[in-house]
């Protein structure tokens, strides 16, 4: 039976109040019937948020699968996914592929991307049918206008169970910070009735007001393991019951379709599960300003302050050098942006990036710019170490080890996350450019048996690292087991054929040799696990 979006008694107005998900047994058991559960969970009033949370009821250890689910609607953003089974054919490591494929746009709205026929065919039945109209006008349409178009074509069509339906009204909607904000309610006026006509929804238009603001809060960005670049947007049931830490105990990932939710750190029974709805790598006040905008909340955890205090610490609450702290942070990230984008180009071609010794100039200049005492910008500030991952990523691709592996190494050592995915996919860089530096012995500035010491050491840490945070069976995890096994092959001998004690102290000497190498302090070097 199809349920009627949002069929509230009264009209949607600044005073009405959403119920929360834990207050109704019967959509409390359906939400947990919607996701395959690794452990037992329950949904309970939230202890770090208004509302409902998501709880463990079981003691959860660190590196385990908590569920995966299939998502009521996908929507893919970038041009090189596919908009069915959410293939990156631009990522052709994670592929297994030698080199880029290509998606093919769909004929007649020339916006909609699939990676062959057979997913176009299916997209079509379920949903591209009834929005290929609307792309051929609006060809760049928001993620989120496009998911209210989905739903509300679906409805009309009788598509919707009385059970989403109703979750969906349990949604949190922020209705009424919209409303209160004159520009931004108009916009979504603006949009709402555009959508209401196109669909020529039966519902009352202000019905359909207020579900746009609850799949902007609710809906979660689709990434893939490789968390360079966010490719889209879904709405899944179970997961709009996550609430927010900067220091979270589980991510979110897609492998294909599906979304995994996986532990960070050890989970004990009765805590509130939490994801980080921003990226967890950037700078406190750019997160704090995320979640406000978008969220409508002022972020005050553990690790929000511990960051605001350093800032204290180091400039005082002079609010002239915060705002030029802010300043030179925002440009740092347009530099880091630019070195993305030179990665991610076919041609590698980017304005500004010509001349890499005017990029290490221009960087330079922003450190000594950031207003820390002796212009000395501390390593870990964000967004400094994410930079030097985006450049150490340049100079691999303009085919410069040496700059790559010191780039390398300060993204590493610096980064304020020293495990986790973000932490696999950054010494995955540093690896890859000191088996390039190993292919240069007149560029490298160590000796060969210590960069094999390097290059075997960070593959073993790597492969178990990716296998213990994304799971043995994640393609991803394939990769890396299949990278591993081939450093192996071509540089010598595995670190089995040496006692593990012998084997850490060969390593953590190559360590130290290269930090010292690179000026960092080989204090910050990481330590291989067992």
């Amino acid at each position: 039976m199809a349920s009627a979006l949002f069929d509230l008694d009264e009209e949607p107005d600044s005073s009405s109040e959403r119920e929360a998900f834990h207050t109704n047994p019967d959509l409390v058991k359906f939400l947990l019937r919607c996701a395959v559960p690794s452990t037992k969970l329950d949904i309970r009033p939230s202890r770090v948020a208004s509302g409902s949370g998501l709880f463990a009821t079981v003691p959860v250890e660190a590196g385990c699968e908590i569920y995966r689910s299939d998502p009521v609607l996908l929507c893919a953003e970038k041009a090189t996914v596919c908009q069915w089974c959410l293939e990156d054919m631009a990522d052709h490591l994670s592929r297994g592929s030698d080199a880029p494929g290509k998606t093919r746009k769909c004929s007649a709205c020339h916006s909609a991307r699939y990676c062959s026929k057979a997913c176009q065919t299916k997209a079509w039945s379920a949903f591209h049918k009834d929005e290929c109209r609307v792309l051929t006008q609006s060809p760049t349409m928001p993620a989120h206008h496009l998911a209210l178009y989905r739903l509300l074509f679906w409805q009309e069509r009788g598509m919707i169970p009385n059970m989403l339906g109703k979750c969906i009204n349990y949604m949190e909607d922020h209705f009424r910070d919209y409303a209160g904000d004159t520009d931004e309610a108009a916009q979504i006026i603006d949009i709402v009735m555009g959508i209401h006509a196109e669909t020529k929804s039966t519902r009352d238009q202000s019905l359909v007001w207020r579900c746009l603001p609850a799949m902007m809060t609710n809906m979660v960005r689709i990434r893939g393991p490789v968390e360079r670049e966010l490719y889209g947007w879904a709405l899944d049931l179970l997961s709009s019951t996550l609430n927010h830490s900067c220091d979270p105990n589980a991510f979110l990932f897609f492998e294909g379709r599906q979304l995994r939710l996986r532990s960070l750190k050890r989970i004990a029974p009765g805590e509130e599960l939490t994801i980080c709805y921003t990226d967890p790598t950037i700078e406190v006040t750019l997160r704090r300003a995320f979640l406000q905008k978008y969220h409508f909340f002022d972020c005050h955890c553990v690790r929000c302050r511990g960051e605001l205090r350093e800032y204290d610490a180091r400039l005082g609450r002079d609010a002239a050098k915060r705002a030029n702290l802010a300043a030179t942070q925002r440009q740092m990230l347009v530099l880091a942006d630019s070195a993305n984008r030179c990665v991610t180009r076919a041609d590698g071609q980017v304005d500004n990036f010509d001349d890499l010794d005017l990029v290490e100039k221009q960087l330079r200049g922003l450190q000594a710019a950031g207003g820390f005492p002796h212009g000395l910008w501390p390593g870990h500030v964000e967004p400094l170490p994410m930079l030097h991952n985006s450049l150490c990523q340049v100079y691999a691709a303009r085919k410069n080890p040496r700059m790559a592996a010191r780039h390398g190494v300060q993204a590493v050592a610096f980064s304020r996350l020293r495990s986790g995915p973000e932490w696999v996919n950054c010494a995955f860089d540093l690896a890859n450019a000191l088996v390039t530096l190993a292919a240069a012995p007149d560029d490298c500035p160590l000796e060969p048996r210590l960069v094999r010491h390097l290059i075997h050491g960070h593959a073993v840490e790597i492969r178990n690292q990716a296998t213990k945070w994304f799971g043995a069976d994640c393609r991803y995890t394939a990769m890396m087991r299949k990278w591993h096994d081939s450093i192996v092959e071509h540089t010598g001998p595995h670190r089995s054929t040496t006692p593990a004690d012998d084997w850490h102290k060969s390593f953590d000497e190559a360590q130290y040799q290269l930090f010292v190498w690179v000026g960092v302090d080989s204090a910050l070097a990481f330590k291989m696990s067992a």
